[in-house]
């Protein structure tokens, strides 16, 4: 058998032993920087933990996706440039909570 490499019956790769090329870095949040998202983060698994939240906890990757949805939104409605995040238990959920920044 023929192996098929570039779309190609029999074509070599030209690099064969490089490794793959890292994932591009995700867009940031806009209001927000890295390192507090990060402290978020560790609240709000520290929180799920000791809420004993029946739901499982969210990843930092998909907190993030949210975050790039949901920000621009607050950013907007509340006419404001950054926002602070915190971490609420409300009936024994945890929730994150963005309070826009008036400068």
């Amino acid at each position: 058998m023929q192996a098929f490499r570039d779309g190609r019956p029999g074509a070599k790769s030209s690099s064969p032993n490089l490794p793959a090329a890292p994932k591009p870095a995700a867009p940031a949040v806009p209001g927000i920087d890295e390192a507090a998202i990060d402290a978020v983060y560790r609240r709000y698994t520290e929180a799920h933990r000791q809420a004993q939240d029946p739901r499982p906890a969210l990843t930092l990757d998909k907190i993030r996706e949210r975050l790039r949805v949901q920000i621009p939104k607050v950013l907007a409605e509340k006419n404001c440039r950054r926002v602070t995040l915190d971490v609420a238990v409300e009936d024994g959920k945890v929730r994150l909570k963005a309070w826009p920044v008036k400068e």
